[in-house]
């Protein structure tokens, strides 16, 4: 459901995507911010051979060049790319250890694998959004 979900999000801003308005459908900074959620989702997918489907490979592809789009935008969004890049790299090492990337790796039953180990030293602060975004639209609200 969280991948159906994903791509549902991601059609409509990549449909209306006019990278030079700033505004458009949604504010850049909302589009980055549900692109970013989209990406997150499509990266956990690959954990799945029965979730990372051709049709959720093509939504992360998209959501990637989205993203690029923005790029020019916010120093974060750089940020975000390069470590959705890395996660991806991590992944694929997990999922396709051989060095010609033939073959799943081999899981033992009874071993876990923490997605704490594919996303150490990544350097990526979840949380930069308050910062980046802060919290505006949140306070002007509720006033």
């Amino acid at each position: 459901m969280c991948v159906e979900a994903a791509q549902q999000v991601t059609s409509p801003i990549i449909e209306t995507l006019e990278p030079d308005e700033l505004i458009g459908l949604l504010p850049w900074w909302y589009r980055v911010y549900y692109l970013h959620i989209a990406g997150t989702n499509f990266l956990a997918a690959m954990f799945g051979p029965n979730l990372f489907t051709e049709s959720v490979s093509q939504s992360w592809h998209n959501a990637m060049s989205a993203l690029r789009t923005h790029e020019h935008l916010s120093t974060y969004i750089q940020q975000c790319i390069r470590t959705f890049e890395t996660l991806l790299m991590r992944i694929m090492e997990t999922r396709y250890p051989n060095s010609d990337g033939s073959g799943e790796a081999a899981i033992e039953e009874g071993t876990s694998y923490f997605f704490g180990d594919i996303f150490q030293d990544v350097g990526f602060d979840f949380d930069i959004y308050i910062y980046i975004f802060g919290t505006e639209d949140i306070i002007s609200d509720q006033l």
